[in-house]
């Protein structure tokens, strides 16, 4: 019978529990108001939901918190809300999309409310503009995903994310499709007015191939990665494209600047067939950079390889075998300002090895273009091996300078080399290596005759002021190429190393059908050891334009170069005057070197020449003064005549008067802004303050109404109140969102005066300075609360719609006990970066409106850490 008993209470609670996690569950969830009422916000999700069937939740503009223990089931649903966030993994939350017949699909759409209408939802402030509405600019419209969101059926879904804010994703996304020739899933991040931050691993994989050799059963298409930001972009995880056969394809398109801190991969995998990398477009506004992520041996690929497979064919009798290969993927790169690959990062688009049966495998194309220049300190490869490989393409184009760092490696190499190209509108320096080779190792042998297949590459280096110190190869087994530099000014340094040479000796072409030519406008420098080596019967010309000087040859040649003149190199903006830039003694530069324009056929302005008799025998601008240094203004085009007797001393100003030098001191120059000390200029020594002993001062501290100078600590309080306990935290934003200060106070009750309804309360935030940063007064009629003794008073306004709260969101007075009260106050500005370096705080809180009538207490915010938040206690 005992046995009996516990068998029976056993049962029982297992019917609870499961009656429990029972009711835990929702299912045949078809809209918004099935997961929480209407006037709920935010409306929290922290039970297992499924959706069914496929639709829209409209949510309106409330936020939608998927929290402890939620988790939506999903097959196509479109989610519309405010703000979506879902919490941690460790919490068990997270997003599972069901295998369905059709695709699965994610679409959130996380909005703000127009300024004039903030029920309106929008995305950007044109949708609220076009009807009138003011701008999008009420609630954050933001997306933070925390815990997985998993897609992994026979095609792997879709997952599309918009935001009106930020986009930040801390945990993994797996989109992947399982069943034969399944797909992989497609990701869209999309943030209309903020930043994307990619803080978590992203994998969307097509099934793995099924079936025998030759063709077999394919697989899927590989998914795709598209990212836009309206202002920066920040990928810190792992994103993977890869497909079985060919790889994905990835965008990312940023308004203001791309940091990559992690690897991304869109390569094809071995499969049945010989698949292509993926293509990448990046577009960025400002700055891209590239940089290594993790320990100091970690390396930041960004890859698109091609993939290899063997094919056999055959019986018992006879077996043949090949290779076949896919090519590397292409990548565009634009950026409005500068791109940087640091070193232990870079990009790779190799090809697999193949066979001359089956086509030619080539290394990826790579097209980088940036408006600021470029330096480029890790490896970009877009090799290509097999019998019948060929280098791929790496093509720059700057309006800035340009650089190979001394670690950077372009690296074309292949049986048959690849092309780099530099061109540019400011200074090229190549420290490192860019290697164009053939393959120097490879014979194909076919009925007992060898055949070479390995013609070099090309190099063409195109700019403004061009060093070569590092190594440029472009020789091939059977014969080298062409190698071009065009510059104003070209040097290679003692170290510097181009290399054109057969590389199989014997078994070489007709060298003469590669070239080396030089061609520079003002000047070319081979310094003693550097090496420019080509055969024997290879073209070797310099060209010189016909007014720049004679080239500088120090260093050694094969063959022996041939100088020759030429006009056409003085049409590269390398003439000194005429190309459009001020430079050494031009006081102009109208891009001719015509006079009687106004700026001379030798760049000297003509409007100061105007105005100094005796020109040029007379130094131009000259007035005949010694105490005047006298120039060209380019911008006002006329003369300027400043005083040569400066003191050096900030606070002293100098005039020339009849020839002779004038002092003058401004003593607001001395201001310190210590308001016990005496500022004056000295005209000899410069400032000095003088220390205020016993004269009243303001110490910045609303609550104290007579403060006087000491010798030491300065403008002191004649009446102090006690120090107030505290704390206080600024959350210093590195985005041009609104910062966000927090504080939290007790004060003796006595000093709140009743009723705050009419009176009022008024706040003051000074740092260690003397800078105030927060000076607001909030009127009674903006709080609600209730009377003595238990009074409670708020002011809440979170959408800043009332001017007078002055950048004030919240603020609370409640009351602890019969001696103490608590404060809270939440204020949002546009930025705290005066408060960012400040160690120390005064905070005040005035209960009405003068600290003489009512109430005040003060807050001595010390011991104040800095970082990304700031954050100290009283």
């Amino acid at each position: 019978m005992k046995a009996r008993r516990t068998s029976s209470w056993v049962a029982a609670l297992l019917l609870v529990v499961f009656a429990r996690v029972a009711a835990a569950e929702k299912t045949h969830v078809n809209s918004a108001d099935d997961l929480c009422p209407s006037w709920e916000n935010p409306c929290v999700i922290s039970e297992i939901v499924t959706v069914d069937p496929p639709g829209d939740l409209d949510f309106g503009v409330r936020d939608v918190q998927v929290a402890q223990g939620g988790r939506l089931r999903i097959e196509r649903v479109n989610i519309l809300c405010g703000s979506f966030r879902v919490d941690g993994p460790e919490l068990r939350t997270g997003i599972l999309i069901l295998n369905t017949d059709a695709y699965g699909s994610l679409i959130v759409t996380a909005r703000r409310g127009c300024s004039l209408s903030p029920s309106t939802p929008c995305l950007d402030d044109a949708a609220c503009a076009s009807h009138g509405l003011g701008t999008c600019s009420v609630g954050e419209g933001t997306i933070e995903i925390g815990a997985e969101i998993e897609g992994t059926r026979r095609e792997g879904p879709d997952v599309e994310l918009r935001a009106a804010g930020d986009i930040v994703l801390g945990s993994d996304i797996m989109l992947r499709g399982t069943g034969p020739g399944g797909a992989a899933g497609n990701l869209s991040l999309e943030s209309f007015g903020g930043d994307v931050l990619m803080a978590g691993p992203i994998t969307l994989r097509p099934a793995e191939p099924r079936g025998g050799y030759y063709y077999g059963s394919p697989a899927g298409d590989p998914g795709q990665v598209n990212v836009d930001a309206k202002r920066d972009i920040d990928v810190a995880e792992p994103v993977d494209v890869s497909g079985a056969d060919w790889g994905g394809a990835m965008t990312f398109n940023a308004g203001r600047d791309l940091k990559i801190r992690n690897s991304l991969s869109r390569s094809a995998l071995p499969g049945d067939g010989a698949g292509p990398g993926g293509p990448a477009h990046m577009y960025v506004g400002r700055d891209m950079i590239v940089e290594p992520h993790g320990s100091s041996d970690a390396v930041t690929w960004i890859a698109a390889n091609g993939s290899t497979h063997r094919y056999v064919y055959g019986d018992e009798y006879y077996t043949y075998s090949y290779w076949d290969s896919g090519t590397g993927g292409d990548t565009w790169i634009r950026t409005g300002g500068s791109l940087l690959v640091e070193q232990k990062s870079g990009f790779q688009s190799d090809s697999g090895r193949g066979d001359c049966a089956e086509g030619l495998p080539w290394g990826g194309y790579f097209y980088i273009h940036t408006a600021n220049g470029f330096l480029v300190d890790g490896p970009i490869t877009g090799r290509a091996s097999g019998l019948c490989g060929k280098g791929g393409k790496a093509m720059f184009y700057s309006d800035g300078d340009g650089a190979i760092g001394p670690h950077g490696n372009i690296d074309m190499s292949a049986t048959r080399g690849g092309h780099v190209l530099f061109e540019g509108y400011g200074n090229l320096d190549i420290m490192g290596t860019v290697d164009t080779r053939g393959d120097t190792f490879t014979e194909w042998s076919y009925d007992g005759y060898p055949y070479f297949h390995g013609n070099g590459g090309y190099a063409d280096l195109r700019g403004d002021d061009v060093t070569v110190s590092g190594d440029i190869f472009l020789g091939g087994a059977e014969y080298g190429s062409d190698f071009s530099a065009e510059a104003c000014r070209l040097r290679v340094t003692s170290t510097g190393f181009i290399d054109n040479r057969c590389l199989k000796a014997g078994n070489c072409g007709n060298s003469s059908w590669h070239a080396n030519s030089f061609d520079v406008g003002q000047s070319m420098i081979a310094e003693a050891g550097s090496r420019i080596l080509s055969d024997s019967d290879a073209a070797m010309d310099i060209y010189y334009g016909v007014t720049s000087q004679a080239p500088v040859l120090s260093g050694t040649f094969t063959p022996p170069p041939t100088l020759k003149r030429s006009q056409w190199a003085n049409d590269r903006r390398c003439v000194p005057c005429g190309d459009g830039v001020i430079e050494g003694d031009e006081t102009c530069d109208d891009w001719n070197i015509t006079d009687g324009d106004g700026c001379s056929a030798t760049c000297v302005n003509e409007h100061c020449i105007a105005e100094t008799p005796g020109y040029p025998a007379a130094s131009l601008c000259n007035d005949g003064s010694a105490c005047t240094n006298d120039r060209c203004d380019p911008l006002a085009n006329v003369c300027v005549h400043e005083p040569a007797c400066a003191d050096n001393l900030a606070c002293t100003q100098e005039a020339c008067v009849a020839d002779a030098c004038v002092v003058s001191t401004v003593d607001a120059l001395c201001d310190d802004l210590d308001p016990c000390t005496a500022d004056l200029c000295n005209a000899l020594t410069g400032c000095v303050n003088a220390a205020l002993v016993g004269t009243a001062c303001d110490d910045y501290d609303i609550c104290t109404q007579a403060s006087v100078c000491q010798n030491t600590e300065g403008c002191v309080a004649a009446d102090p109140r006690p120090a107030l306990g505290g704390r206080m935290t600024i959350d210093v934003r590195s985005t041009d969102r609104s910062d966000v200060l927090v504080a939290k106070l007790d004060v003796p009750a006595a000093e709140v005066i009743e009723p705050l309804t009419e009176s009022g309360v008024g706040v003051r935030l000074v740092d260690d300075g003397g800078n105030v940063l927060v000076d607001t007064y909030l009127p009674g009629a903006l709080f609600s609360g209730h009377a003595p003794p238990q009074f409670d008073y708020r002011f809440d306004d979170p959408a800043r719609s009332v001017a007078a709260a002055d950048g004030v969101t919240l603020l609370r007075v409640r009351r602890k006990s019969a001696e103490e009260a608590a404060v809270q106050i939440r204020i949002k500005r546009a930025d705290f970066d005066a408060a960012v370096s400040a160690r120390a705080f005064d905070l005040s809180v005035v209960f009405g409106p003068d600290p003489d009538v009512g109430g005040c207490a003060t807050l001595a915010l010390n011991s104040c850490r800095v970082g990304k938040k700031i954050a100290c206690r009283g």
